[in-house]
């Protein structure tokens, strides 16, 4: 994929968020965020031998993921720096058609397994999985070799700025609140400002998208 392409898509992807009329196109792109932030979630607690409750998307497009057990500072970075780490894996899968289509049956798979064992409640969280376990699954079957391509750039670049911004947001809340976040859980078990917490994730979440620009960008 040419840096012009890469270009081309993350315009769209932003201007999707910042052009009032096309706003409301954000809001499927949030619940996939949100579904994979928690599944990332789930995924620290079982790696950690934690237990997950179930994972909930609510029609805000906010989560849960309920665990017991686990390496704290592991669930509570997952969300954020996995759903990233995802951007980042699909970005760089883009190199070539094979790969592309392949990090589109994974995230399929992982989508599908999240609805099948955790994903319960709300019935519009729950219909939005349902959509993009389906929506994923057929760009991987049916796409052809130029549009699996772009299509997972497109959603790579979309789970980066969305954890991006999902970032900023928390940052935000540290700083000026003590609404619950997963950074004020770091902070209540370590002593350790909130903000440093949310700072270092912005951090470990960035190097995880410039690594999957520079697999994809660099020299064949």
């Amino acid at each position: 994929m040419e840096v012009g392409t890469l270009v081309a898509i993350s315009l769209v992807a932003f201007a999707i968020w910042v052009i009032p009329i096309t706003r409301p196109l954000g809001l499927p792109l949030m619940f996939l965020n949100t579904h994979l932030h928690e599944l990332c979630h789930a995924i620290a607690a079982l790696a950690t031998s934690g237990h997950v409750a179930y994972i909930k998307v609510f029609s805000n497009a906010s989560g849960i993921t309920p665990v017991a057990g686990g390496s704290l500072p592991l669930l509570a970075m997952a969300g954020y720096v996995g759903s990233a780490l995802i951007g980042g894996l699909l970005i760089a899968s883009c190199r070539t058609t094979e790969n592309a289509r392949k990090a589109m049956w994974i995230l399929t798979g992982g989508l599908a397994a999240s609805m099948l064992l955790f994903v319960r409640g709300d019935l519009l969280g729950w219909l939005a999985g349902v959509f993009w376990t389906l929506l994923c699954g057929l760009a991987a079957l049916k796409l052809s070799a130029e549009g699996i391509r772009l299509f997972t750039a497109f959603i790579g670049v979309q789970q980066c700025l969305t954890s991006v911004h999902a970032l900023m947001v928390l940052q935000q809340i540290s700083v000026s609140t003590e609404q619950q976040s997963d950074a004020l859980l770091m902070q209540q078990a370590s002593g350790i400002p909130a903000i440093f917490w949310a700072s270092i994730w912005m951090i470990l979440s960035a190097l995880c998208m410039g690594w999957g620009v520079r697999q994809l960008l660099r020299t064949r």
